[in-house]
């Protein structure tokens, strides 16, 4: 359908009609090449999916409601697919919703102007209402054991989401129907430095923190404090990014929410965490801005893992044990029925305004269909759903597939040299020194002969974090062979946290 054609039928569709089967018939546009098959309809927001998908869902939504339709006009299949012999006719204009649905989209596949209109963004939250900001750290932390270890990671992490794309929505003017992109890490497993989050000009680059302190000294967040009243810190390193494979597998192979969650929380979301370093490796992540991304990405996975089984298309109601089932600690089990309310307080024991204390973990289960005016979304330019084709149940609802397409790459500035902290050198100076290069493979022999040395840590990929900040130069310039063999042979843990550029001398 041509733009002119679906402005059309969404102009048709907000007149007050005397008969629904014309509303239906300006709505929906026939397969030329199928006579009498419907190929798509569209409601007054614009192309929705395939005619089964609102049929399928008109007829759960139309037998739960008494076949009647209260949003006529903002979604076609409900009134026309299915109840149109008794939904009732408005007889005055629905007004069109002031933003278009929500797309959630891929930062490696976002324009250059896309991110830095985001990234601008949380600049902007951050500079003009610091007690927001704060406010989701301390919420963060506040939940700490609730939302972490427990079945109700997930929720806990979509409704936290949420509530921070709605707050860059609450600035208003061009931020007004902004939506939260998602960090698709898993495109760059192995090339952990080349993601295209790490850029100047949007949240730092991998060279871009203070050499002796780990600061970030450029990107977005260059010389931010955080509500502890300390720098924000990176370090870089450590753990590798679970790839497109593995994620694949732990969609398709887990049918069960507790296999798949503990799964999905383990490795794949803990690696970029532990890799960007910092505040990330903490509770206190939510201060590094790209701990939404991150976790926009996860809650990304767990819809299409609903999404691939069909889970999706199971009235919330009628959700049981296979589709999610509490787990934790005794104390907390109780609260992490489907019933129970999520807590989004803050530690001082406030509520921001984009929360609310009335919301469950089973409201979270949808996203398509989530409470609240228009807080539903879905993902578009999915290459985890590209990988994987077709889905079990037949057909993506959540989620559009996209298949091998390119990142998008932004030139860097042309300059971005900062002075390194307590130091004559620069961050550019101390990259290039000769026996100091970025090369992952040196962190894990050293972390291996850490491994060898604490029986008690079986496996490099298992390190939690305490093992790895005794393993901590990472993210600083990655060890010579000459300084590996030299820490391989200390007995001091505090000097596998020792920068390879500070100990120059000792190399010589």
């Amino acid at each position: 359908m041509t733009s002119k054609m679906l402005m059309t039928a969404v102009a048709v569709a907000a007149l007050p009609f005397t008969s629904a089967q014309d509303t239906c018939k300006d709505l929906k546009v026939d397969d030329p090449s199928n006579p009498g098959e419907t190929m798509k309809w569209y409601d007054s927001r614009g192309e929705k999916y395939t005619c089964k998908w609102y049929e399928r869902k008109a007829n759960k939504r139309c037998s739960k409601k008494g076949h009647k339709k209260e949003n006529f006009g903002l979604v076609a299949n409900e009134a026309c697919c299915v109840c149109h012999e008794e939904t009732p006719i408005p007889e005055t204009p629905i007004p069109e919703p002031t933003c278009p649905p929500r797309v959630r989209k891929a930062w490696s596949l976002m324009t250059c102007d896309e991110r830095l209109h985001y990234a601008t963004a949380v600049k902007t939250l951050k500079e003009t209402r610091r007690d927001e900001y704060d406010g989701f750290v301390s919420m963060h932390l506040e939940a700490g054991r609730y939302a972490h270890g427990t079945s109700g990671f997930l929720p806990w992490h979509r409704y936290f989401v949420l509530g921070w794309e709605n707050a860059l929505r609450s600035l208003g003017g061009e931020y007004e129907c902004i939506t939260l992109p998602y960090w698709d890490w898993e495109r760059h497993a192995g090339s952990e430095s080349e993601s295209p989050v790490y850029h100047a000009d949007h949240f730092g680059t991998t060279s871009g923190i203070e050499q002796r302190t780990g600061c970030v000294n450029n990107g977005i967040a260059a010389g931010w404090d955080t509500r502890a009243g300390e720098c924000l810190r990176r370090s870089f390193g450590g753990w590798g990014f679970t790839g497109q494979t593995g994620l694949v597998s732990g969609i398709v192979d887990f049918s069960d929410f507790d296999t798949f969650a503990n799964d999905l929380e383990g490795a794949p979301h803990a690696a970029p965490h532990v890799y960007t370093g910092g505040q990330m490796g903490t509770y206190e992540s939510p201060e590094d801005p790209l701990f939404m991304i991150h976790h926009c990405n996860v809650d990304r996975v767990w819809a299409l893992w609903q999404d691939y089984y069909g889970y999706d298309e199971i009235p919330k109601t009628d959700l049981g044990s296979l589709h999610y089932s509490a787990s934790g600690p005794s104390d907390l089990m109780s609260s992490l029925s489907y019933s129970s309310v999520l807590p989004m307080q803050t530690s001082e024991g406030t509520l921001m305004s984009y929360f609310t204390s009335a919301w469950t973990i089973r409201d979270m289960m949808h996203i398509t269909d989530m409470p609240g005016d228009d807080n539903s979304y879905v993902y578009g330019d999915d290459n985890l759903a590209g990988i994987i084709s077709t889905p079990a149940n037949g057909e993506w609802n959540y989620v559009t597939p996209v298949v091998s397409q390119p990142v998008v790459v932004c030139p860097e500035p042309a300059s971005r040299s900062v002075a390194v902290q307590s130091s004559g050198a620069t961050t550019d100076d101390v990259t290039t020194e000769p026996r100091c290069s970025f090369d992952n493979s040196l962190l894990r022999t050293l972390c291996a002969a850490k491994v060898a040395a604490e029986p008690a840590i079986s496996n490099y990929d298992l390190f939690n974090y305490l093992a790895l900040l005794e393993c901590d130069i990472v993210g600083k310039p990655a060890a010579s062979p000459e300084w590996i063999s030299m820490m391989v042979k200390s007995d001091d843990m505090l000097e596998f946290q020792t920068p390879c550029w500070f100990q120059r001398e000792d190399l010589d």
